[in-house]
């Protein structure tokens, strides 16, 4: 795991400009989606998950509690949603 992972998109000297992938996230949108967030996450924001869940209402959601980004999936939780999206396939 790369700790400074988020480093460069708060570098405000930096120039980065995150490119806008909602048109990506769109092209996808029809697709059965479970989005997997560790609540501590500085790189997946619940703003952007709000988003996701305004452009695909069907979307689910798993917050996994004191993980950053990216959970393990080893989490009980992250196993419990798992489970879930896929018994709903």
């Amino acid at each position: 795991m790369d700790a400074a992972i988020a480093k460069p998109m708060s570098d405000e000297d930096s120039g980065a400009v995150p490119p806008d992938l909602w048109s990506v996230f769109e092209a996808v949108s029809a697709l059965p989606m479970l989005v997997v967030r560790g609540a501590e996450s500085d790189i997946l924001a619940p703003e952007c998950v709000d988003g996701m869940r305004r452009r695909k209402p069907d979307l689910q959601v798993a917050e996994i509690p004191r993980r950053g980004h990216a959970p393990t999936l080893d989490e009980p939780e992250s196993i419990s949603a798992l489970d879930t999206f896929l018994a709903s396939l």
